[in-house]
């Protein structure tokens, strides 16, 4: 896994699940000599980056005891944060652009979990059970395996979760003549 340059997290945009990092994390890995606001404005405006398909805004209040400070994030897609470092003509951006890349790469590489017996055997499917009782099982295991906050790729694995599960429930019951 490459080092985190700029953390890189999931998100939504335009009802699309989809890796994002913050705008401001972008600029501080970059080096840019100019400030925050000025540079991410003048680079929406010079390239036609378009909200809510290229970037969020999102508004963050930090309470002081003058009253609420806001101010303005930047949720950038990695394609736009790719072009972006590659706006920057220089290594640093060059190595920022690769590491996206490799953000991308990493998230469509289909992690493959080979579930043990000990992560099985309490969602293991009680034969004769119905296929709602096997399917909440096979759902129950993969929230375990993969954390609560289940992205797109890996709600993909079901299918290799619930095919592990059957292929033990199989080989139990003909190792033991009973199921489990």
């Amino acid at each position: 896994m490459p080092t985190a340059i700029v953390p890189v997290f999931a998100g939504q945009i335009h009802n699309t699940a989809t890796q994002i990092c913050n705008a401001r994390d972008l600029h501080a890995a970059l080096h840019v000599g100019r400030d925050f606001s000025n540079w991410i404005k003048g680079r929406i405006d010079s390239y036609g980056f378009v909200e809510d398909e290229d970037y969020l805004l999102a508004k963050i209040g930090e309470q002081l005891p003058s009253g609420t400070k806001y101010r303005i994030d930047y949720h950038l897609t990695l394609d736009m944060a790719k072009e972006l470092a590659m706006l920057e003509n220089n290594p640093i951006g060059r190595q920022v652009r690769r590491y996206f890349i490799q953000m991308e790469q990493q998230a469509r590489t289909p992690t493959l979990l080979q579930p043990t017996r000990a992560q099985l055997l309490p969602y293991n499917p009680v034969i004769g059970d119905s296929s709602t009782i096997t399917l909440q099982n096979a759902a129950a295991l993969l929230k375990s395996l993969c954390g609560a906050n289940l992205t797109a790729p890996q709600t993909s694995m079901l299918c290799s979760v619930i095919s592990s599960a059957i292929s033990f429930e199989s080989n139990a019951s003909t190792q033991k003549g009973e199921s489990l």
